[in-house]
């Protein structure tokens, strides 16, 4: 299951017709590849998750803001959109920041009915980034789940996301995204200014890639076969 992207392409669907066709065919071995997916809605990658975590889980501690006014708003385009949203779904705490309640501390329970319970194999990369790493943070140490590939790129302890507006710069006319929201998966984390780390670790090769060949996906191969029940 190759998933590049946790925005558009209509992942709710996709995820409910996977896992059932995997159920349906009792399939024992799930390969999900997240080495180009940089992220996307944390909603949508939270879907994902109960599919395959065997433990309910919040997706945030926190997830807040340091402003909701935008100082420079007209080098967004349209930053009214991003305005009008943040003063509905947000609350300012004691901290002074802008939280958004609405995904701080919420329950999710893992679904039942096409729950994976086989082995999940998530291979990650340098690229993996925001919602994507956030799989990986949440899974990590899993028992039915190996991760191969390299660090993330994205932190192990949070992320920034949420909203991405473009910013556009006034000199270069340059295009940037900075997302307006600093997310803490769980605190009690330690804080290591790391990604999530891979159980196998396979780093970049320039002669895998001048041969065009996949070496975290042979090494999963690998690992399927060798636990492969012998008749």
């Amino acid at each position: 299951m190759r998933i590049a992207s946790f925005s558009g392409g209509k992942l709710r669907p996709f995820f409910s017709n996977s896992f059932r066709e995997l159920k349906n065919g009792k399939i024992e071995n799930l390969i999900i590849d997240l080495r180009e997916n940089t992220g996307g809605s944390i909603t949508v990658s939270g879907k994902l998750l109960r599919y395959l975590i065997d433990h309910p889980f919040t997706l945030a501690d926190t997830v807040a803001a340091v402003s909701r006014s935008l100082q420079y708003g007209k080098y967004i385009q349209p930053d009214f959109m991003y305005k009008v949203a943040m003063l509905f779904t947000t609350k300012k705490k004691s901290d002074g920041k802008y939280h958004y309640t609405g995904l701080e501390n919420k329950v999710h329970k893992p679904f039942k009915r096409q729950h994976f319970t086989g082995n999940i194999y998530l291979l990650q990369g340098g690229f993996t980034f925001s919602s994507a790493s956030m799989i990986s943070a949440f899974l990590k140490g899993q028992e039915n789940v190996t991760i191969v590939g390299e660090e993330t790129g994205g932190g192990s302890y949070g992320t920034s996301a949420v909203y991405l507006p473009t910013i556009i710069l006034p000199n270069t006319r340059l295009q940037i995204t900075l997302p307006l929201y600093r997310i803490v998966f769980d605190k009690d984390n330690p804080k290591t200014g790391r990604g999530t780390m891979p159980d196998v670790l396979i780093p970049p090769s320039s002669i895998s890639i001048k041969e065009a060949f996949d070496p975290k996906l042979k090494s999963v191969e690998t690992l399927i076969d060798k636990h492969k029940p012998v008749h």
